[in-house]
């Protein structure tokens, strides 16, 4: 089953205890699922659009192995309805984001901490004097900004 986001709106002057958002959950590329939160706490709130289909997600997320919290990597908890939809918007967000910065400057990984270039628009045609000048420098660094969008989301998600 594959699970995305479509339709976000994320208001986070709203956002107090959650994530105050409205979004279309789709299931393999269809609209299944209205969900949207507040943003005052508690779960969130869901409307089938395809009936069963919020029913149908609790299930598959049963079936997926417990994850770890961020803060305490000891505890662990069973994914459901909330926490995937929970984590795509995060990845949402996170996407956003990333774009928008990546469009102001160079961004790149070097060790463990994500860098950028503030005076310096990455472009095709200063990409390679760009590589070259951070490769210099920082041998193991990765160039957010020359590798394919999903590579550079998973390492700005966790460096950020």
């Amino acid at each position: 089953m594959k699970l995305s986001l479509t339709s976000v709106k994320y208001a986070a002057f709203a956002s107090q205890e959650t994530s105050c958002f409205e979004a279309i959950v789709l299931i393999d590329g269809k609209k299944a699922i209205h969900v949207s939160n507040d943003g005052h706490g508690g779960c969130d709130m869901h409307r089938d659009i395809i009936p069963g289909s919020a029913e149908k997600v609790e299930a598959y997320a049963k079936t997926l192995p417990k994850q770890a919290y961020d803060s305490d990597p000891f505890i662990n908890y069973q994914p459901t309805l909330d926490t995937l939809v929970g984590d795509l918007l995060d990845e949402h967000l996170s996407l956003k984001d990333m774009r928008r910065a990546l469009k102001k400057c160079v961004h790149f990984k070097a060790g463990e901490k994500i860098l950028k270039f503030q005076s310096v628009k990455f472009t095709s045609a200063n990409s390679d004097i760009i590589n070259q000048n951070i490769l210099k420098k920082f041998q193991d660094a990765v160039i957010l900004n020359s590798i394919p969008e999903g590579e550079a989301l998973k390492i700005w998600m966790k460096g950020n």
